[in-house]
């Protein structure tokens, strides 16, 4: 069952990933913060668990963006993280990211697709506000089993300048 969810998930990535040529402007053109909330399924405890996140983020280009996130979770069911997260935006409303960083004292690891299907610019897009939502399957130890990692969804708010 984890082998199956996880090789789906492989797939579903791979097909977001194709069509890159129709790719969309990030939220963030300079800086932000992103707050959050993000609830998965652990495969390791076979139990739902809970965190808050929160990420800083920095824009590279039109069509990507990378930040500093970092989940508080409610253990055992969700690990805490800290984590560098690449983003890119692969065609209007939906982008592919992934992670690296720490869980703990373990290397962890991720990937995800995202969209940001709210956004409101203002001042000529000086400023912008969005509501986000993201797929994300997250590994607290590669060094392990990666089947045993956090599928798990995520809503937050940014703003951004």
């Amino acid at each position: 069952m984890k082998k199956t969810i996880v090789t789906l998930l492989v797939v579903a990535v791979a097909l977001f990933a194709a069509p890159s040529l129709f790719a969309q402007e990030t939220v963030t053109d300079i800086f932000g913060i992103e707050v959050g909330t993000f609830v998965g399924y652990n495969f390791a405890t076979e139990d739902i668990g809970a965190g808050q996140t929160l990420a800083m983020t920095f824009g590279l280009g039109e069509q990507s963006e990378i930040a500093m996130m970092f989940i508080a979770g409610a253990a055992p069911n969700m690990p805490n993280f800290s984590l560098i997260r690449m983003s890119y935006y692969l065609m209007d409303e939906v982008g592919f990211r992934v992670y690296a960083g720490s869980s703990g004292a373990n290397v962890a690891s991720g990937f995800g697709i995202f969209s940001y299907p709210v956004r409101r610019s203002f001042g000529d897009g000086a400023l912008t506000t969005a509501l986000g939502l993201g797929l994300d399957y997250l590994v607290p130890d590669v060094s392990g089993a990666i089947e045993d990692g956090v599928l798990g969804v995520g809503l937050n708010a940014t703003i951004a300048f």
